[in-house]
């Protein structure tokens, strides 16, 4: 078409050449639109044979196998996909603990470790959400935490050991079987340098596992008697004894 353009120009071939050329290659560049469209639909075609997984996970065994039929209306799934990272870890507490958890979680102090069994190094993870009721029927309110689980130390479907830990701060604490009860309150037997006991009234706000917490009395550091108290009384000389092996004799004195 352009070498007819060049001659029709000098007049050396009629313009229906011309013409006829042009005809001739609009037929042909349409002809490669065609052609365009339909590999393009095609390739929509071998679209519908591979199915995309929206998440990033491990998959199950496979329920078809090679030359099996399947279609969009089958009710059983081809397989199944969980997500691993991150994963969600659900339990319930007590629903006098809902006013603390929820501060706790305002405040960005709330963590949530989760134990599995076998294993002795837990999987952290933050709260990310209290559900909306009460179980009327147990009093319990279900809590669901976020793990990043990047390690995928968390297997789906596995039952944990999970602690809620609402915030850390500094205490004095003691062994639980060191308070003792009196018509007066609380108090403890502390040994001093002379190997002297000496009873010393305590406050105590909340007992936490084996250890009592306590908020006035002690300053921290002292030596405590947590067994044989009924022995003792205000001046009694001592000797401490360091804890035993497990399966013999309780010492009289710890720390």
């Amino acid at each position: 078409m352009a070498r007819y353009k060049t001659l029709v120009a000098k007049n050396a071939t009629p313009q229906q050449t011309l013409d006829t050329a042009q005809t001739q290659a609009d037929v042909f560049n349409a002809a490669i639109k065609s052609d365009q469209g339909v590999l393009e639909n095609l390739k929509v075609q071998r679209t519908y044979c591979t199915i995309t997984a929206p998440i990033t996970g491990r998959i199950s065994a496979a329920a078809v196998k090679v030359g099996n039929f399947v279609r969009q209306a089958d009710t059983s799934p081809m397989a199944t996909i969980n997500q691993m990272a991150p994963v969600y870890v659900s339990f319930t507490v007590p629903q006098k603990d809902l006013p603390k958890i929820r501060k706790a979680i305002e405040a960005k102090t709330a963590s949530v470790e989760a134990m599995i069994p076998g294993d002795t190094q837990p999987a952290t993870g933050k709260v990310s959400m209290i559900e909306n009721t009460v179980d009327s029927s147990t009093g319990m309110a279900t809590l669901r935490a976020t793990m990043p689980n990047t390690d995928e130390r968390l297997w789906p479907g596995t039952l944990v050991t999970t602690e809620l830990t609402l915030r850390t701060e500094q205490a004095v604490v003691v062994p639980t079987p060191a308070v003792q009860v009196s018509q007066s309150g609380n108090f403890v037997f502390v040994i001093d340098n002379n190997n002297t006991a000496k009873i010393v009234h305590v406050t105590t706000e909340r007992q936490v596992g084996k250890e009592t917490v306590i908020t006035a009395g002690l300053q921290g550091g002292e030596t405590v008697v947590t067994d044989g108290q009924l022995l003792l009384s205000n001046g009694t000389k001592v000797s401490p004894r360091a804890p035993q092996a497990a399966g013999g004799n309780r010492a009289p004195a710890g720390t």
